[in-house]
């Protein structure tokens, strides 16, 4: 009986594991973003999610960049009854802990100057199901003007192409 139940054991904790966000997929993510690799991030798209990305005005903008998107903020901990996590951080947690959720957005210095909340831009949140990462929510709060420009001048500067060549 012992053995049965530490094989489940060990099963379940390999299951969950399987479940939790590691460096090595972050170091993944980022390069997705750092290559401004558009097709990459649709690739990791959940179906609900795709749709989302591929009719967002701002995100079809060619000049638009996600290299700006480089704040990168880590979730662990049991998730709360409104789904949010109990811990947040932007550093990757040294303790042996699960994250289970990766969310990439503008720093927060140009949130801020484009928001008083800080609620300005890409919110990109990522999970992993079984071995494969996931991108698992897209919220887009950019405002476009007519030229295809942003309409708050900081992240304009920020997201824009001709800032990174």
């Amino acid at each position: 009986m012992k053995l049965l139940f530490s094989i489940l054991l060990l099963f379940c904790s390999n299951a969950f594991a399987n479940e939790c966000i590691t460096k090595t997929d972050v170091d993944f993510l980022k390069k997705v973003f750092i290559s401004n690799d558009k097709n990459g991030l649709i690739a990791l798209a959940s179906n609900g999610v795709k749709d989302n990305i591929i009719n967002d005005e701002v995100f079809k903008n060619k000049s638009i960049t996600l290299k700006g998107l480089s704040e990168i903020t880590y979730a662990w901990g049991r998730k709360r009854n409104d789904g949010s996590p109990f811990h947040l951080s932007l550093k990757f947690p040294e303790q042996k802990l699960c994250v289970w959720r990766v969310t990439f957005t503008l720093p927060k210095k140009i949130r801020e100057q484009c928001d008083d909340d800080g609620a300005y831009g890409y919110f990109i949140n990522f999970i992993k199901i079984g071995n494969s990462l996931k991108l698992s929510d897209f919220t887009s709060l950019f405002v476009a003007l007519d030229d295809g420009t942003l309409a708050c001048s900081s992240a304009n500067e920020f997201m824009m192409q001709k800032n990174y060549e």
